[in-house]
């Protein structure tokens, strides 16, 4: 390897790019005249730029080559169907495959790559602003820019590449919007068309609205999982069904949720065929009523935070461990809803201290 160089040679109508070998051999890998033009990895090249990008791209597949048998000609096509038949193999979900196929075909489309080694930083850069200038959001942009890192680290992971291109702070900054979520007319009317449309769906509504349930964790709690007692009933989500580290917790459920339960029974608490399935009736519900903002299921859960931190007076601490987050951060994104009751809490604080004031002046008598 140390004595491997590539090297650009000028004469008087070109230029050659060569390569010399350990053996001492020397081979011209392309002639390059002074005018001549090419688009190179999406930029438009001349001459000897375009003769410097050949060269640095022989030493960069020489170098590939020589880290421990790595296959420099890996087509990143086969890759990806390779990629997709372990992800089916390892029983994701379909939504999840189609989202990374989706993401996959974008990312081609734009750059236009043939083999895995042309995939650079710099390409990923490329992509993130062409996207950028199409127009796309924030959340369009990083969803296909962490599939596409998604594969990348599967790669790495199989041993197809040594190192990863992604950087660290490829993805784009986003803003800390306050969540969505649904007033208590939206959900009102809401609960009316679910009624009519689709009881499990109902139900799994409830536990997110209520409860602050993912849908996953929704669909995945049983009967079983309920413990009753005389102040009423607190679910058990078990650490087969939740997410994240995996953290076994306990919520209590309200009489509202337990009236919708009904009579006590097996299985399920909402019996679903798949996440589509919720997915189909809760827009079909939404557009029935009429709720024109921009939320799935999903934004029951933000308002069960809204609701238990401003009326129901709860902290950051408690929510945490009733929504299951394995860090404060995660819940800190709440902390937003309470930003236009600054006012109003400071005035209880006044309110009661004002009310310990008095009583403690009565019991000191002062007057």
């Amino acid at each position: 390897m140390a004595n491997y160089r590539v090297q650009v040679e000028k004469d008087r109508e070109s230029f050659r790019v060569r390569e010399y070998l350990e053996n001492g051999e020397r081979r011209t890998i392309i002639t390059i005249g002074k005018n001549d033009s090419a688009t190179f990895e999406g930029k438009l090249l001349v001459g000897k730029t375009l003769a410097k990008a050949h060269a640095k791209k022989a030493e960069d597949l020489r170098h590939v080559i020589k880290l421990g048998g790595i296959d420099a000609k890996l087509r990143i096509e086969d890759e990806f169907q390779n990629f997709i038949t372990d992800r089916t193999l390892n029983n994701y979900s379909p939504k999840h495959i189609l989202h990374c196929e989706a993401s996959f075909k974008a990312f081609m489309k734009d750059l236009n790559l043939e083999l895995v080694l042309d995939i650079t930083r710099e390409r990923l850069i490329e992509w993130k602003t062409i996207m950028t200038k199409r127009g796309h959001t924030t959340n369009t942009i990083i969803n296909q820019l962490s599939d596409v890192r998604t594969w990348l680290n599967w790669l790495k992971e199989n041993g197809k590449i040594k190192v990863s291109p992604f950087g660290l702070k490829m993805m784009p900054m986003k803003k800390d919007a306050e969540p969505k979520f649904y007033t208590t007319e939206e959900f009102k009317r809401l609960d009316e068309e679910l009624i009519k449309i689709h009881h499990s769906t109902r139900v799994l509504c409830h536990l997110a609205h209520s409860a602050g349930l993912r849908k996953s964790e929704a669909m995945g709690v049983c009967w079983e999982d309920i413990t009753w007692h005389e102040e009423g009933a607190d679910l058990l989500i078990r650490k087969e069904v939740a997410k994240g580290k995996k953290r076994s917790r306990t919520i209590p459920l309200d009489p509202g949720v337990l009236e919708i339960l009904g009579s006590r029974s097996t299985g399920k608490l909402a019996p679903l065929d798949n996440e589509w399935q919720a997915d189909h009736y809760f827009w079909k519900a939404r557009i029935k009523s009429g709720i024109n903002i921009d939320l799935d299921i999903h934004g029951l859960r933000h308002t069960f935070a809204k609701n238990y931190l401003q009326r129901g007076q709860g902290n950051l601490a408690s929510l945490q461990k009733l929504m299951g987050h394995a860090s404060i951060v995660s819940t800190m994104i709440y902390a937003q809803f309470e930003k236009s009751y600054l006012r109003e809490g400071i005035n209880r604080a006044y309110e009661q201290r004002m009310i310990e004031e008095g009583i403690l002046a009565r019991s000191q008598g002062v007057q």
